[in-house]
């Protein structure tokens, strides 16, 4: 069985197919006549209506990059372009195939909403193609879980079964997914979902985070802006370009991360007592810049390898582990209890 994890955030975009993984700027762009030339083809996508897009670090560099922060983010033309930019990047060797199962995720409280929506976006034949290269893909069933709940996936599940450490695991844990709209807080009880113990927190993903620092550095510099398509970079590389000279903006982007990590901590205090869980499992692309806030707080705090591709890999695991469950022989091997998205 084919199976791919797919994980569409508003920050990037990334995927897990067995022995490979991709990630990109969620970002695409109406391209200009000027834009399809050679140093573009690459990226080019054209969906199954005849749109252009110009998608990833290109749409960044071609300056009319639009990032969507709508809820309905998965029934939108830009990003379905962006699900079809994913799915060609993860299939460029073999773009004529069917996939049995993509298992995704959506926020906490996009999940009842949007569900449906994701499954119909998501599910069937898909025509497209990127640069000179034609697809003809086809995905056969749909799964959406929680945003979050495949960095618990990842760590407690190996090729679909209990891992080593899946033990350590057992009892409730809850999952810290900081996204770039968003927060999601996920518990889970041995695997099972509660959803009265979870919350997104719409005010505090790293859209913030680059807002907050963007006032900062605006105001040590005079007034300079950092535009939205750039911020994320300079707060990767704690630097920014300022008349010609490449300027260290780390305590700015400590201090941005520590006012969020402080609001994101006092509303999981809400929600649960980090105490009584087995983890605190942290997780998502902007979880490197917290977790020096969050460290010294919970020590039972756990950071999954390669955080920010946690829920991909974990949603591929997940995909696999029903696999097994709907093979008779093999269902006593599960790790995971019940189906998230009940």
């Amino acid at each position: 069985m084919r199976v791919l994890g797919m994980d569409i955030g508003f920050g990037r975009c990334k995927g897990a197919l067995d022995g490979r993984t991709v990630e990109f700027p969620a970002f695409v762009s109406a391209p200009s006549a000027l834009d399809l030339g050679e140093v573009h083809i690459r990226n080019v996508l054209t969906d199954p209506e005849g749109h252009v897009w110009i998608y990833g670090e290109d749409a960044i560099l071609e300056g009319g990059a639009r990032i969507t922060l709508a809820p309905d983010k998965m029934r939108s033309e830009t990003d379905r372009a962006r699900m079809l930019a994913l799915l060609g990047e993860l299939f460029a060797d073999s773009p004529m195939g069917y996939i049995d199962r993509i298992v995704t995720g959506l926020p906490v409280a996009e999940l009842g909403p949007f569900k449906d929506d994701v499954v119909a976006l998501l599910k069937g034949p898909h025509k497209f193609s990127i640069g000179k290269r034609n697809y003809n893909i086809t995905i056969g069933d749909v799964r959406v879980i929680p945003q979050g709940a495949g960095a618990y996936y990842s760590l407690v599940l190996q090729d679909g079964k209990e891992s080593s450490e899946a033990s350590s695991y057992s009892g409730r844990c809850l999952i810290v997914d900081v996204g770039y709209r968003t927060v999601n807080l996920v518990t889970l009880d041995n695997g099972r979902y509660v959803p009265h113990l979870s919350a997104t927190l719409p005010k505090d993903g790293i859209n913030n985070l680059h807002l907050d620092l963007r006032r900062l550095i605006a105001r040590q510099f005079s007034g300079y802006d950092v535009g939205i398509a750039e911020i994320d970079k300079a707060c990767r590389t704690r630097s920014v370009l300022i008349d010609g000279e490449v300027t260290r903006i780390g305590d700015l982007v400590e201090a941005a991360a520590l006012s969020l990590g402080e609001r994101v901590v006092e509303q999981i205090e809400t929600y649960s007592d980090s105490r009584s869980v087995a983890k605190v499992i942290l997780t998502g692309g902007g979880s490197a810049l917290l977790q020096p806030v969050f460290a010294p707080l919970f020590k039972n705090l756990v950071v999954p390898p390669q955080a920010s591709l946690a829920n991909a890999v974990g949603y591929l695991e997940y995909g696999k582990w029903i696999a097994r469950r709907e093979t008779p022989s093999s269902s006593s091997e599960a790790a995971a209890a019940a189906t998230s998205e009940e």
